[in-house]
């Protein structure tokens, strides 16, 4: 907004009396996460500030003077304000470090009609300016954003963002450092850019270069190789799950048998629908004879048809040699924890140990081609991995010599 302030207002007649009168008995309201912001003017030149939410026993409640500085701004003690071309937003004139918007009213207004269609505009990325690096984000119009940095993709948000309202929203990893807050701002034309809430960075549409990462789009259903498709899955207790998409767009998932959302392809051979547990995103295995739900907590493998493949008599004995091998153990060391699943070659039983100290035996089973159920948990057969399901672990099979020399060195 300091582009504002010097550009296009500088050309206006600066007139205090007439600044006074465009912000004297005004409020403005803001949202940062957590707290509530109100700003008012009051004619007999003083200005309120309220804070409340949480941290609002730290916050800058205060009660000072304003003057006016140019035909649309004002300072306080600490801040310059700007009001937007509109009339309807305000904004603290600031270079860099922390920026957020301000509403007209008492009221936060709704998320603006526009926000979505502004950012996903089709071949259009968001990219930082005076950055040596092309620091960019990608948007979808269901809120998928891809950051990329010199066309190196860094992170994919899959419907994480949320929007407080206005031109307001946010995303994040699980990493705090992770963390962005943006505003759909106006620029000296009453178009629209993006600052930075955390850094107060300024990024600008401009056309998509090749290798820039982008966020799948979504795509007709008559397009997607899904509709009138059914997937399945056992889970723990051998029961088989069914996934089915409808042509007409309905969802049918046994884990959910009174809902029927509707599901969404995307290019990326991806899909989703919306459950009362969250969005489900699936994608088709490279040689799209699987689907895939995977994220950090899980790694779902639905098989096409409503029952899962048979295992053949050879294909079991198979299995059962390479697990019971009495020489190797299947073990996933996690921030230095060892977690040991040691198979039984005679039994079909399996001793399960965490940092060396045995948690439980439990039996396991085939299920199904390349499923297995140990205990009460789901493990897919990936290569040279067993994968359980959820909550997600990797086990990869070792030699019990190494696992005694790495007790050893300890």
């Amino acid at each position: 907004m300091v582009a504002i302030a010097t550009a296009a207002y500088a050309q206006e007649a600066f007139d205090a009396e007439k600044t006074k009168a465009l912000f004297a008995g005004t409020e403005w309201v803001s949202y940062w996460a957590g707290w509530r912001s109100e700003i008012t003017f009051a004619a007999d030149g003083t200005m309120t500030v309220k804070v409340s939410g949480e941290y609002s026993n730290t916050a800058d409640n205060r009660v000072v003077r304003w003057t006016p500085t140019g035909p649309r701004s004002v300072k306080d003690d600490k801040h310059e304000w700007i009001i937007a071309p509109d009339g309807k937003e305000m904004y603290p004139i600031k270079e860099k470090g922390s920026f957020n918007a301000y509403h007209r009213g008492k009221k936060y207004p709704p998320e603006f009609p526009f926000l979505r269609a502004t950012l996903a505009k089709p071949g259009i990325v968001w990219v930082e300016q005076g950055k040596n690096k092309r620091i960019t984000f990608a948007f979808n119009g269901e809120m998928g954003v891809v950051w990329g940095v010199d066309g190196v993709e860094k992170y994919q948000w899959h419907s994480t963002s949320q929007s407080f309202g206005g031109g307001q929203f946010y995303f994040r990893k699980e990493a705090p450092l992770e963390h962005f807050m943006f505003y759909l701002i106006q620029d000296e034309r009453g178009g629209r850019f993006l600052r930075d809430g955390w850094s107060g960075a300024i990024y600008k549409p401009e056309p998509a270069q090749p290798g820039d990462p982008m966020p799948p789009q979504m795509i007709s259903r008559a397009s997607s190789p899904f509709g009138g498709t059914s997937w399945c899955r056992p889970d723990g207790k051998g029961k088989v799950l069914i996934l089915t998409f409808a042509a007409n767009g309905t969802v049918s998932d046994t884990a959910f048998p009174n809902e029927k959302p509707e599901w969404n392809p995307y290019d990326d051979g991806s899909i989703r629908y919306k459950v009362k547990d969250g969005t489900r995103k699936m994608k088709l295995s490279e040689d799209k004879k699987l689907l895939v739900r995977e994220d950090s907590k899980r790694r779902e493998i639905w098989f096409a048809g409503r029952q899962p493949p048979r295992m053949s008599m050879t294909e079991e004995k198979q299995l059962k040699s390479t697990f019971a091998d009495k020489d190797k153990a299947w073990v996933n060391w996690d921030d230095g924890k060892k977690t040991v699943y040691l198979f039984n070659d005679k039994t079909a039983d399996v001793t399960i140990s965490l940092d060396d100290i045995k948690q439980k035996t439990v039996r396991w089973e085939s299920l199904c081609a390349g499923c297995i159920r140990i205990g009460e948990e789901v493990f897919m057969v990936e290569g040279e991995t067993l994968e359980r399901v959820e909550p997600r672990l990797t086990l990869k099979q070792v030699s019990k010599d190494s696992l005694l020399s790495t007790a050893a060195s300890r």
